[in-house]
């Protein structure tokens, strides 16, 4: 066998036609597509688990207020009404109520006022639920910057600001102390 240093060796230069030119160009920008769709498919499956875990949450207290309003036997219409399978409504409510500290009450056996709004101890289960699969997506302080500045307009454009320098976000009571 003859050794040969491959630094010595000239490779012959191919041609390269216009159509394989346009084929790669082609690949580089569907791939370029196709991590970006990667990236915002992870950060859509944050949103609909945050939707999902808040619906849960919502379901699980009408299935309070119908059971302790004596309407307990039309939960399963009430579903029915709003086009939503029993099996994904038990699903969302077990998660809900899995969610819940060891030893706090379960929702099912709270007052009817169990339909609320979420409070703070509400928004930071939610956040923790949401935080792994945030942190594995959301890598560069960059990125952390623009998921937060979309959810601010998205959630709350009238009370959130693009400063050129950093984003504003304003208690709601307080948005005329902004200017």
């Amino acid at each position: 066998m003859i050794a040969v240093n491959p630094e010595e060796f000239e490779w012959p230069v191919l041609p390269v036609s216009e159509e394989e030119i346009r084929a790669t160009n082609k690949i580089k920008e569907l791939w370029a597509a196709h991590q970006e769709h990667k990236r915002d498919l992870r950060l859509s499956k944050g949103m609909v688990d945050g939707t999902r875990f808040m619906l849960g949450q919502y379901l699980l207290g009408m299935k309070t207020v119908m059971i302790q309003s004596g309407r307990g036997d039309q939960w399963a219409s009430y579903l029915r009404e709003h086009n939503i399978s029993p099996t994904t409504a038990d699903l969302y409510m077990r998660e809900q109520e899995e969610s819940l500290p060891s030893g706090s009450k379960s929702r099912a056996t709270r007052p009817p006022h169990a339909i609320h709004d979420p409070n703070a101890e509400d928004i930071k289960r939610l956040v923790d639920r949401l935080l792994p699969r945030l942190q594995s997506t959301l890598t560069t302080t960059e990125a952390v910057f623009y998921f937060v500045r979309e959810i601010a307009f998205r959630l709350s454009p009238s009370n959130s600001a693009f400063t050129g320098k950093g984003i504003e976000i304003f208690e709601a009571s307080r948005t005329g102390d902004a200017e």
